[in-house]
């Protein structure tokens, strides 16, 4: 339940980083191009943008440190999780590279306060934001990728209801379980007990549709 939580608030959120970065941006080049000085009222959309931004890590940190199971799988056994590009893309790189575009957000905002008020301080607001941004984009999981996850996760009460839940699955499930569940999934060679294999007739006898 605080996984599949967790895991929604992280990726409805990114939406809305994305959204921030994109107002920061074209706010600040249009007042940097018409020279007008930098006032503190300028300054309140970046705050929010590092706001969410730095909320967005906690999230992140929640699931990679406890939450999820494909990182604990993959810190389970580290060396091994390291020559899956599955595990190793949720476990190393993906949380990594997201730390360096974090670093690069709160790098910029000290940098560019050394323009004070000066109308160059929109450029460098909006440089350092697109630094984070191009960082960001470049590690998304996106759909159709060799790490895509949905772009609106599905939750489990609309899944109920009868609408497709691949998303959801693939999301969740599929690192341990396999895209046919079959418990052949890449993080499945390192938890013990082993997935569950959801096509197994012993385990369908017992099992509804519904459940």
């Amino acid at each position: 339940m605080l996984y599949g939580f967790a895991l929604q608030a992280h990726s409805y959120l990114r939406w809305i980083i994305l959204l921030l970065v994109a107002l920061v941006i074209v706010r600040s080049l249009l007042a940097w191009r018409a020279r007008r000085p930098y006032t503190p009222a300028d300054d309140k959309l970046p705050l929010i943008q590092l706001i969410a931004v730095d909320t967005q890590v906690l999230v992140g940190a929640a699931l990679q440190l406890g939450l999820s199971p494909i990182t604990a799988a993959g810190f389970a056994a580290f060396k091994l999780a390291l020559k899956d590009s599955t595990l190793r893309f949720f476990t190393l790189e993906h949380p990594l590279m997201m730390l360096v575009a974090v670093g690069v957000m709160h790098v910029g905002r000290v940098r560019s306060r050394k323009a004070g008020g000066a109308p160059e301080r929109h450029r460098a607001v909006a440089l350092w934001t697109a630094a984070f941004l191009a960082i960001v984009v470049a590690t998304i999981p996106w759909p159709g990728g060799r790490h895509g996850r949905p772009l609106f996760p599905v939750s489990s009460a609309r899944a109920d209801e009868g609408h497709p839940a691949p998303p959801e699955y693939a999301a969740r499930c599929a690192a341990c379980h396999g895209e046919a569940g079959q418990g052949d999934g890449p993080a499945a060679v390192l938890l013990e007990p082993p997935p569950r294999d959801f096509r197994s007739a012993a385990w369908q006898i017992g099992t509804s549709d519904e459940q």
